[in-house]
């Protein structure tokens, strides 16, 4: 299974504009799957992205906090 990102895009309330927001992290075994989770799990208005590779946390000083590296990327 990978990890997938997903995007939100909304109007903004306050200037009207459209703006994009990161969503929930989503575990699937492909893309179109994890799309189809969204929809069938009342977050059919997020995107999704593409497979996230890690996330790192840093502090005020830029000094890694953690660090989860997920799964390996399969370039299509």
């Amino acid at each position: 299974m990978f990890t997938y990102a997903t995007k939100i895009t909304a109007l903004c309330s306050q200037t009207g504009h459209l703006v994009s927001f990161s969503g929930p992290l989503i575990r699937a075994i492909s893309r179109d799957d994890a799309q189809r989770w969204c929809d069938n799990n009342g977050f059919g208005y997020c995107i999704v992205e593409g497979v996230i590779v890690s996330v790192t946390q840093f502090d005020d000083e830029g000094l890694i906090i953690s660090q989860t590296n997920y799964d390996r990327v399969i370039y299509n």
